[in-house]
């Protein structure tokens, strides 16, 4: 059985995580897995680490002209969750914040209005002892007054009352210029960045087959923290200080049927022809970006629709790396190693009655 260990970033500066629009004005508040794991590989090659060995024990597929290629095999020495925002008490309480899961909504008591049920559906985030609850099919009452950071986050009454503050993070952005070398003509654009309360950060979830690179990780994790994570880290972007919380425990509910994922997940060919998405109900989250080594600088990653976190399926799903090398034949020799995004689930088990459907 895999341990799992939860790792606390506490911001020291503002994080910047593309999100989809025109520019960078976007960003978003979560920290996907795949763009946890790339920060980390490349962490890890600058700590010295033997990276294609670590790569070659994830499952890969590889594609040749846009198409599906051979699917290598491989067991996984850990599985990361993508990263959701918490809050924590001065005593150093935790409460962690869970994407809403696609299952159907809890009904709201009968003296609940129209706005209470809009309300329930603009939710983003729930707190674990929800989340869990909600994963069990037990019946949840919903109040629209335990509700803070403007609707996107449920809380329980409970922690209602601890929680000292309505806004945990702030969406905002800011000015920057840039200089024309030739002409000296400036031009000022708009970075998107998320602003973190005090007791305030994000937190994810790593379930370890292989122990052994527990150490290691938490290594690079710490580098992270001082380099930082995501865009605009030469401007000071993206520090966090870390923090462990193990042990670590999130309820198995006792009749589950299906599963939810808590990271962005990829089902390779073979998982989809086996009927992973029929009844699955899930949401669409497409992927881009650039290659962020020294040898592939400035080359766009070829895009990939992954299912969001959150999706139900009614099978375990598993995932894989995928192949996001450049489509163009002229810029693939100017790649000299593979490019992967990471794809694979964080799955746990939940409740699911009815039928599933596209998110």
């Amino acid at each position: 059985m895999a341990k799992t260990v939860c790792y606390c970033l506490m911001p020291r500066s503002p994080f910047h995580f593309g999100e989809r629009g025109v520019g960078m004005e976007e960003a978003s508040v979560v920290l996907h897995a795949d763009t946890l794991f790339s920060a980390l590989c490349l962490t890890l090659l600058e700590l010295n680490e033997d990276l294609s060995q670590l790569l070659d024990r994830f499952p890969r597929q590889r594609f040749d002209q846009g198409r599906p290629g051979v699917m290598a095999s491989g067991i996984p020495p850990f599985r990361l969750a993508s990263a959701f925002p918490f809050w924590a008490s001065a005593e150093g309480e935790h409460v962690f914040f869970f994407p809403k899961p696609f299952l159907p909504l809890p009904r709201p008591s009968a003296a609940a209005d129209l706005r209470q049920a809009k309300a329930l559906k603009r939710i983003q985030f729930v707190s674990q002892p929800l989340f869990e609850a909600w994963l069990a099919g037990e019946k949840l009452d919903f109040d629209a007054g335990h509700l803070i950071q403007g609707g996107k986050i449920w809380l329980t009454p409970a922690e209602r009352q601890r929680i000292d503050a309505d806004t945990l993070w702030v969406e905002e952005t800011r000015p920057h210029v840039t200089v024309d070398r030739r002409s000296g003509a400036s031009q000022v654009f708009a970075v998107g960045q998320v602003r973190f309360a005090p007791r305030a950060g994000l937190f994810f979830l790593v379930a370890y087959r292989d122990e052994g690179w527990q150490p290691r990780l938490e290594k690079a994790l710490r580098a992270l923290g001082d380099s930082g994570i995501g865009g605009e880290r030469s401007t000071g972007r993206g520090q966090f200080r870390l923090e462990i919380v193990e042990p670590f425990a999130l309820k198995t509910p006792s009749q589950a049927n299906a599963f939810t994922t808590l990271s962005l997940y990829w089902p390779p060919e073979q998982e989809v022809q086996t009927g992973i998405l029929e009844g699955a109900a899930y949401g669409l989250s497409m992927r881009r970006g650039w290659i962020a080594s020294p040898q592939g600088m400035n080359l766009r990653r070829r895009g990939v629709r992954m299912l969001s976190e959150g999706s139900v399926f009614p099978r375990l799903p598993q995932g894989a790396l995928v192949d996001v090398r450049p489509l163009d034949p002229e810029e693939v020799p100017n790649v000299p190693h593979d490019v992967w995004r990471y794809g694979l689930a964080f799955p746990w088990p939940c409740r699911r009655n009815g039928e599933g459907n596209h998110g």
